[in-house]
């Protein structure tokens, strides 16, 4: 079998090698193409006919290939640095990377059973859902804040400093100027003010404990997050960083709330799942916390960049992104405007 995408002889020789085992044929089940990378699902077989199926990430050329090696390289020991901290919890895990080649520009990693939640969420939850199923899905959110504890508990290798408000600052009013540039948002330099102003006095309520730094995962999402049964698994490991613990925790915490902008779902169940997920963290109340409410605000303004870019929409889903902009920018009218 020849295929026109990677060297097979990664396949036979060099994952057969790591696997110990001969790997006698493979499948491709499915491409996804990505902007920088695509990445081929394959089935192995082996000689005594057990299976298996693995990712394969080949990245596409850039014009630095210096950075592309270390990138690769980078992404590959950071999910192994955290698959040996989580292979021998039951609850709790991350996928197993099996291989990496800088000057091929590939990765390959054992896929992980299990269904994705978002794929769960988006479909079981919309318009009504059975108790039971209200309190199964709660289960699972709160699995994935149990797990986010988890994660941010591991203490950080290197020395890191703590959360500075010019960094916050510069990191809002940025994505703002590009806002305000926008005449399809309505959006002023005075609610810009108002948006500093909200979290200047937000910052001075935060306790210098709140300020200090863990990892981050940086895309703690619905949809980097498999069910297996009663176990948590956790994917894509790429942009990994130091930073605040209130970055992931209200990530996730947003990205559950932008399902009551959808009639399909009940806003009753939205607060239920939420309240799961930081009750799984361990404190059901963080969402009033300075620093949460800040980081949160970061959240509204980068999603409100990102859905005010209509013309790379559809019709139907110009329509539906006016609708999110609309509702985000009164969620923000009413944040600044409180006393």
């Amino acid at each position: 079998m020849h295929n026109q995408y990677f060297n097979e002889e990664l396949i036979y020789n060099v994952l057969a090698s790591k696997l110990n085992k001969i790997i006698q044929s493979y499948q491709i089940l499915n491409i996804i193409n990505r902007p920088l990378s695509s990445i081929f699902r394959l089935e192995l077989v082996f000689a005594d006919n057990s299976r298996m199926t693995v990712y394969l990430k080949k990245y596409h050329p850039t014009n630095n290939n210096i950075y592309d090696t270390i990138q690769i390289e980078s992404e590959f020991k950071t999910t192994k640095f955290w698959y040996e901290q989580f292979k021998e919890n039951e609850k709790y895990g991350v996928i197993k990377p099996l291989y990496f080649n800088p000057e091929q520009r590939v990765v390959i990693s054992e896929e992980s059973k299990g269904q994705n939640l978002s794929k769960i969420i988006f479909k079981q939850v919309r318009y009504f859902p059975s108790p039971s199923l209200i309190r199964k899905i709660q289960e699972m959110v709160h699995r994935s804040g149990e797990w986010l504890y988890k994660f941010q508990s591991v203490q950080v290798k290197e020395e890191t400093q703590k959360i500075a408000l010019d960094s916050l600052l510069d990191y809002v009013n940025l994505r703002l100027a590009k806002i305000v540039e926008n005449p399809k948002i309505e959006f002023d330099i005075n609610l810009q003010k108002k948006i500093n102003n909200y979290i200047n006095s937000l910052w001075e309520k935060v306790s210098e404990q709140d300020k200090q730094m863990c990892y981050l995962h940086s895309d703690f999402s619905l949809s980097n997050i498999l069910v297996q049964n009663e176990k948590i698994i956790v994917l894509d490991f790429n942009k990994m960083e130091s930073g605040s613990p209130f970055h992931d925790l209200s990530r996730f915490y947003h990205q559950l709330t932008l399902l009551k902008n959808k009639p399909i779902y009940q806003k009753k169940i939205i607060d239920v799942l939420t309240k799961s997920f930081l009750t799984g963290y361990g404190d059901g109340s963080i969402d009033r916390n300075p620093l949460f409410k800040i980081y949160l605000m970061q959240h509204r303004i980068n999603h409100l960049g990102k859905t005010a870019r209509y013309w790379e929409h559809s019709r139907i889903e110009n329509l539906y992104s006016r609708w999110i902009v609309r509702n985000t920018m009164k969620e923000i009218y009413k944040l600044v405007s409180e006393k």
